[in-house]
């Protein structure tokens, strides 16, 4: 977004912030994109003989919400994130140049993967290897809604997940300043 700055601002901020001992992480998203990514956009005018068409799941039989010639899967249901076929392989492709660049334009120090939980556990364990082959300290976080984390951690090779459901236990204790919570939920 180029209302936070360019990327040099960005290669500054990320030196400044190494110089301080500070490590930087990256929030993002692998698993959707929104209705104005280039890809999907190039659906939208292009439609069937769009070179993009495989890097989402297009259903020509019927329109979308938005009047789109065709329907597709969105996130959780939501048509404005347009679900991206991660079993398409310049998909992924694309997006750990995404990655690469970030690692060596930035120095990033890691990644927030959004909706890890929903992402298949072979491309998640593609990006650990991808990232830690050019920073073996690089770090991944990756969000897991209701997952078994143990196995979720060990089947996709990333370094930590989310734990809602012990942040919910963590947030009533606090408020209700009862650490008992934890004995009972």
């Amino acid at each position: 977004d180029r209302r936070l700055g360019n990327d040099e601002m960005l290669k500054s901020f990320c030196r400044k912030a190494h110089d301080l001992d500070m490590k930087v992480f990256f929030d993002t998203v692998f698993n959707h994109s929104g209705r104005l990514f280039f890809a999907f956009l190039d659906i939208r005018i292009n439609e069937e003989k769009s070179k993009y068409l495989n890097w989402y799941n297009i259903d020509f039989s019927k329109k979308s919400e938005f009047n789109d010639n065709f329907d597709y899967e969105g996130w959780q249901g939501c048509k404005d994130l347009v679900k991206f076929n991660l079993e398409n392989k310049e998909v992924r492709e694309y997006l750990l140049s995404v990655l690469k660049y970030w690692i060596e334009t930035f120095k990033i120090d890691g990644l927030r993967l959004d909706a890890a939980h929903l992402m298949s556990h072979a491309f998640l364990q593609e990006i650990s290897s991808f990232a830690k082959a050019r920073n073996p300290d690089f770090w991944l976080l990756g969000e897991a809604i209701h997952e078994n984390y143990t196995s979720f951690l060990e089947s996709t090779n990333i370094d930590s997940c989310t734990d809602y459901q012990l942040y919910e236990q963590f947030h009533k204790c606090f408020n209700e300043n009862n650490f008992f919570i934890l004995n009972y939920e």
